[in-house]
């Protein structure tokens, strides 16, 4: 099975920043627990470039989706996912999502990945992901369970759906 890892085109595409009054602090939240039942909508700022996609970069793990990314994917990764509302000053780009999933899985082979530690053990990053299939199954959209903050995973599925509808603002590095 095929997975991916999802990065952002930023050189081409919007993304966004948090604004001054939102502590940085707060993006460690975002490590795979659901928010939806306490989220209060916060508002970020636009970093513009030349092109307006579907999918825009807030951090590494925190994609924000359009309304068109919403429904098309929705029936894909609805699932592993919250849909949490976002605040803007840019209303020709309509209503705005961080996408937090929720997905969290033991699936990297540590064994059988390039991985580069610090001197304490723990990971650094990772530069050449194998993982245990069975672990991930059909998830279409996963985090992985100690990087949780760092790195976001989609299936085949998700990429090919992503394009064939011709959907903008991610790249999909193997």
């Amino acid at each position: 099975m095929k997975y991916y890892q999802l990065t952002f085109d930023t050189d081409k595409f919007h993304s966004f920043f948090l604004g001054d009054a939102i502590p940085y602090k707060m993006l460690n939240d975002y490590d795979g627990k659901r928010l939806s039942e306490t989220w209060k909508p916060i508002e970020l700022k636009i970093y513009k470039t030349n092109l307006t996609g579907n999918v825009f970069r807030l951090t590494s793990h925190l994609p924000i989706f359009d309304e068109k990314a919403v429904a098309v994917t929705k029936p894909i990764i609805g699932d592993y996912v919250e849909y949490l509302t976002i605040l803007h000053h840019e209303p020709e780009l309509g209503k705005m999502y961080i996408v937090n999933v929720t997905a969290v899985l033991d699936c990297l082979d540590l064994n059988r990945s390039k991985i580069d530690y610090f001197d304490d053990g723990s990971i650094l990053s990772v530069l050449d992901f194998v993982f245990d299939d069975r672990q991930i199954g059909a998830t279409p959209i996963f985090r992985i369970k100690g990087l949780e903050l760092k790195y976001l995973f989609v299936s085949e599925a998700f990429k090919n759906v992503f394009g064939s509808l011709g959907l903008t603002g991610l790249v999909f590095k193997i």
